[in-house]
């Protein structure tokens, strides 16, 4: 390349022009010379080979630094809103199949201080209860039974066919502690408008108290707000706030991350839209999780909102993507249903594994509500105690 722009500079000729062939003609002034042309052609080919392309794509880090370092007090080229849009693809049984948009972003950490450790205080009641609880993660584990007399053929024991019948062998599947552990539990938490001052302020607490709860422990945690609101000037639509994301959100732990909590406001907003929000959240939680298990603790009012127009009420929405969720994940989803300002039945007692109601006059009391999780607590500490005899 070097040699190649030597040769061109050391053929210019003294009067400002080129040395010319015998015979060939001076370019005529104001018309475009093909050796410039060339040269030029040439420079935009490596620069478009070495440089950021035009379309939409991430822009390289190097190129992002030199603009950044050319122009400190400059707009730079990292810009927009930190929500992004996510299409989402929700099964509602049947063959029927939904569709929609989402958007995320983590939320910011409150300063409060003071407040933070009045929210700790305040749960925890339920953390101390949920301190005692293990999530175990399983798997199954085929066993091999031999010397059967039915079942599949043996190969070992086909040389004595003619002298015994228990030629054959039966598998039986176990199932037990996971080795690989580190399960995943998913919060999510319904921050509509339909939640009133006392159902949050419940949320939170409960919230928080798993969060300060699994705080060192081999497990996973993620933790969202889902209801509708803006996304950037002009755009609203349905959102997830990530309170804890180990891939999102800025909090340093678990016990960092519960100061999210009072950033967020002490009523609900927006409407919700509840499948949605559900299927893009358990995506997450899916990838983190790497073919572990997933225990779902659903935190609403149970007041469920459509998400499509497919002729489905919102509760037989969520009720069919529930039916979806077991059918995907199998025996890898533990779910529990926590309704808030709920006394009666929710519909969905034969369906999840496990429902929790709290009465409206349970809401300002965290103590009532710490003794039903440690019911709760009691049947996971069994089912560990089962897998865990296994292993």
């Amino acid at each position: 390349m070097k040699q190649f722009l030597q040769g061109l500079s050391s053929s210019r000729s003294r009067d400002g022009g080129r040395s010319l062939p015998a015979g060939q003609a001076p370019v005529e002034k104001g018309a475009v010379d093909p050796l410039s042309q060339l040269v030029s052609d040439f420079a935009q080919t490596v620069s478009q080979a070495g440089g950021q392309s035009q379309q939409t794509q991430d822009m390289r880090s190097d190129l992002v630094e030199q603009a950044s370092r050319s122009a400190a007090f400059k707009e730079g080229p990292i810009q927009g809103n930190p929500a992004d849009g996510h299409s989402v693809k929700v099964p509602l049984g049947g063959g029927l199949e939904a569709g929609g948009e989402i958007f995320d972003r983590p939320v910011e950490l409150s300063d409060d201080f003071s407040g933070y450790e009045n929210l700790k205080r305040d749960a925890q009641p339920v953390t101390d209860d949920l301190r005692r609880s293990f999530y175990p993660n399983f798997t199954q584990v085929p066993e091999t039974e031999r010397l059967r007399t039915t079942g599949t053929l043996d190969p070992a024991r086909l040389p004595l066919a003619d002298v015994v019948s228990a030629i054959f062998r039966r598998y039986k599947v176990h199932e037990q502690a996971d080795k690989r552990g580190r399960p995943v539990l998913m919060v999510a938490c319904d921050g509509s408008g339909s939640l009133n001052s006392s159902q949050i302020h419940m949320l939170k607490i409960l919230c928080c108290g798993w969060l300060l709860a699994t705080a060192g422990k081999a497990i996973q945690v993620l933790a969202g707000l889902y209801h509708s609101g803006t996304i950037r000037q002009g755009l609203g639509g349905p959102l997830v706030q990530w309170i804890y994301h180990p891939r999102k959100t800025p909090a340093t732990g678990r016990k960092d991350a519960a100061r999210a909590l009072l950033s967020l406001p002490d009523s609900g907003t927006g409407a919700q839209s509840d499948a949605l929000s559900l299927a893009f959240m358990m995506d997450e939680a899916a990838v983190l999780a790497g073919g572990r298990r997933i225990y779902l603790i659903l935190l609403t009012d149970c007041a469920w909102n459509t998400s499509f127009n497919v002729g489905k009420s919102g509760k037989e929405e969520v009720y069919s993507y529930f039916q979806s969720a077991y059918a995907r994940f199998g025996d890898k989803l533990h779910t529990t249903l926590v309704a808030l300002g709920v006394a009666g039945l929710t519909g969905f007692e034969n369906l999840l594994d496990k429902v929790i109601t709290v009465g409206n006059d349970e809401l300002k009391d965290p103590s009532a509500v710490a003794g039903k999780i440690g019911l709760y607590v009691a049947a996971c500490m069994k089912e560990r105690r089962r897998l865990m005899a296994r292993k």
